[in-house]
C-alpha cells in the first residue's frame, strides 16, 4: 500500500509541470496596439521558450487583403523577428502567427498595430518645429500602444493560465477513484 500511495503522490505532482509546459508570447516589440511607420516596419516576437519556424505569418490589412510574410529571422531560438510588407497602406493592421513550440504543440495569435505609410515628401520641409510635435505625438502613441498592448498581453496570459488547474484535478479525482476501487476490491477478496 505504501508504494501505490507513493506513486500516487508522485503522479499528483508530476500533473502541474506538464500542464505549464506550452509556449507562449513573452513580449512582442512594438507592443501589441502600439503603433508602426513605414521607416521603421520591423516587428519583433519573442517566446518563453524555443519555437520551430514559423508554419504561418500574415499581416492583414484594414480593407481585410493578406499579405504573406516569407522573410523573417528566427535567431536566438525563441525570437522571430519579420518586417511588415511595403503594400500594405496605413491604418490598423493585424498580424497573425502561428508556430510550434519546443513541445510540439501549435500557437496561433493575432497582434494589432496602427501602421503609418510616410510618404517622402517632394518638397523640401518648411519647419523644423513642426517636425517636432508630430514626433512628440508619434511617442505619446506608442506609450499608449505600449500600455494597451500590455493589458492584452497580460489578458491572454489569464486567459491561458485560468484552465490550468482542470487537469490536476481531474488526475486528482481519477486517482481517487482508482483507490477507492481498489481498495473496494480488496475488502470484498
Amino acid at each position: 500500500m505504501k508504494h501505490i500511495s507513493m506513486f500516487c503522490l508522485l503522479i499528483v505532482l508530476a500533473l502541474p509541470m506538464t500542464v505549464e509546459a506550452h509556449t507562449h508570447l513573452e513580449s512582442s516589440q512594438p507592443e501589441s496596439g502600439g503603433a508602426l511607420t513605414s521607416e521603421k516596419p520591423r516587428v519583433t516576437l519573442t517566446f518563453d521558450s524555443k519555437v520551430q519556424e514559423p508554419t504561418s505569418l500574415m499581416v492583414t490589412d484594414g480593407d481585410g487583403e493578406e499579405f504573406e510574410i516569407d522573410s523573417y529571422t528566427h535567431s536566438p531560438d525563441n525570437v522571430i523577428e519579420f518586417s511588415i510588407p511595403e503594400e500594405v497602406g496605413s491604418g490598423d493592421i493585424e498580424v497573425f502567427y502561428s508556430i510550434i513550440g519546443e513541445d510540439g504543440h501549435v500557437m496561433e495569435n493575432q497582434l494589432t498595430f496602427n501602421y503609418t505609410v510616410k510618404e517622402e515628401a517632394s518638397a523640401p520641409e518648411e519647419d523644423t518645429e513642426t517636425e517636432e510635435p508630430e514626433t512628440t505625438s508619434d511617442d505619446a502613441e506608442n506609450a499608449e500602444g505600449e500600455e494597451s498592448g500590455e493589458q492584452q498581453v497580460a489578458g491572454s496570459d489569464q486567459g491561458n493560465g485560468s484552465n490550468v488547474w482542470i487537469v490536476p484535478v481531474l488526475g486528482f479525482g481519477i486517482l481517487i477513484t482508482a483507490v477507492l476501487v481498489f481498495l473496494g476490491i480488496r475488502k470484498k477478496s
